[in-house]
């Protein structure tokens, strides 16, 4: 993550870490388009704080219920992403999957498409998962999703 206030730090950053350390998952700060524009060349997520700040405040406004959920972490509520390695999961149904405590399984993306997972969803490995749920469960999920163990 190249998160400085200054854009050309952020993406020399970037350069290094695609380049030097084929770092596959990158994110970064950037207000200057044509810089944010080299980093995305570079495959990294562009966070660009003028879109983010108008993301948010209609979020905010559409969404007021969610925005909430997502912008308090005091109830121990949080969203996470796992990739499904877990080859005791493939090809399963979603209704067929029990995750701990209260971990729902909200989305997923797969070959680039995100998909709004139904019961009859049959699952992938490589799936990217997205969750919500209390702490203590995700934390139990991941690690099911995410392990290699039969």
């Amino acid at each position: 993550m190249a998160a400085s206030t200054y854009d050309e730090i952020n993406l020399q950053v970037c350069r290094l870490a695609a380049q030097e350390f084929n770092i596959p998952y990158l994110v970064a700060h950037a207000s200057d388009p044509d810089i944010a524009a080299q980093m995305l060349k570079l495959g990294a997520r562009v966070v660009r704080p003028q879109f983010a700040t108008i993301l948010a405040l209609e979020g905010a406004l559409h969404f007021p219920a969610a925005f909430d959920m997502l912008s308090d972490h005091e109830d121990g509520v949080e969203v996470r992403e796992v990739e499904l390695s877990n080859p005791r999961f493939a090809g399963k149904l979603l209704r067929q999957i029990r995750l701990p405590g209260d971990a729902l399984i909200l989305g997923l993306r797969r070959d680039g498409e995100v998909l709004v997972p139904h019961g009859n969803t049959r699952l992938r490995q490589g799936d990217l998962l997205m969750l919500v749920g209390h702490q203590d469960a995700l934390a139990k999920s991941l690690n099911q999703l995410d392990s290699n163990t039969l």
